[in-house]
């Protein structure tokens, strides 16, 4: 069978991003994902399965912590949150798993807040099918002033609720290379699969295949429904809207 893709080295980082090579013992994988295989693995809604083969299977992820994580709990502590701030990267998957535990061992955890640029695929996809798994009904959030784009787009779609802040920035772009630098329009279109296969309307598909090799497209509260990102919540003021069952009443954390 004819190799056509490998997702390990993969990015989809900001314009501020710098595209560096997986790294590490990453490098050694032995398995080389082909597009029949993504396709497979799309319609099976595996990903959390292949991810977790790809980064545990055949090495040991170094940990290089690129993104930072902020546990923070409600004062009354009836719900408690995490956010990611920074760029996602190699081994993040491991400190995100460590923060997740953190966080429901003070709380039950309600919120993912993201401040992000984006960074390696694989392991926000990782991050993703884990946070799907094991804590389905968190709400994400991009708070006043933040910004998620690329890679980090993925993560904002999972849980129950979406929340953007009208100040907030979301983007999305081709995929890209990280060794060549060269974008990729294939993975890009799988990516649009996955947020389809995942619960966001069909358009998605058709706005991640339409991407152009040097557009960055931002998503807004008046394109955000005819993209296919119906679910964002765009609102307005300081705080997001109320979580159930939690005293932060819509509070935007205050976090180290």
């Amino acid at each position: 069978m004819k190799v056509v893709h490998s997702w390990r080295g993969y990015w989809l980082g900001g314009n501020d991003c710098v595209a560096q090579p997986a790294g590490g013992n990453l490098q050694t994988l032995a398995r080389v994902i082909t597009l029949q295989d993504t396709r497979r693995f799309f319609m099976r809604k595996n990903w959390f399965a292949l991810c977790a083969g790809l980064i545990f299977g055949t090495c040991q992820i170094p940990i290089s912590i690129a993104a930072d994580f902020i546990v923070t709990t409600d004062p009354a502590k009836t719900c408690s949150a995490i956010e990611l701030r920074g760029e996602i990267n190699v081994g993040d998957y491991n400190q995100f798993k460590i923060a997740l535990g953190q966080a429901k061992r003070l709380a039950p955890l309600k919120r993912l807040y993201l401040n992000s640029g984006g960074g390696n695929i694989l392991t926000t996809f990782a991050i993703t099918e884990y946070v799907r798994n094991t804590a389905a009904d968190i709400e994400t959030i991009v708070p006043p002033g933040g910004f998620c784009n690329s890679a980090c787009v993925i993560l904002l779609t999972v849980g129950s609720r979406h929340n953007v802040s009208a100040d907030a920035v979301v983007q999305v772009h081709q995929a890209f290379d990280a060794k060549t630098g060269e974008r990729d329009p294939v993975i890009t279109k799988e990516m649009g699969h996955y947020l389809a296969l995942n619960g966001l309307p069909p358009d998605v598909m058709w706005t991640m295949q339409s991407l152009k090799s040097d557009e960055v497209l931002a998503v807004t509260p008046s394109n955000a429904k005819r993209l296919g990102f119906a679910s964002f919540n765009f609102y307005g003021g300081i705080n997001p809207p109320a979580t159930p069952k939690c005293s932060w009443d819509g509070q935007i954390l205050k976090g180290g």
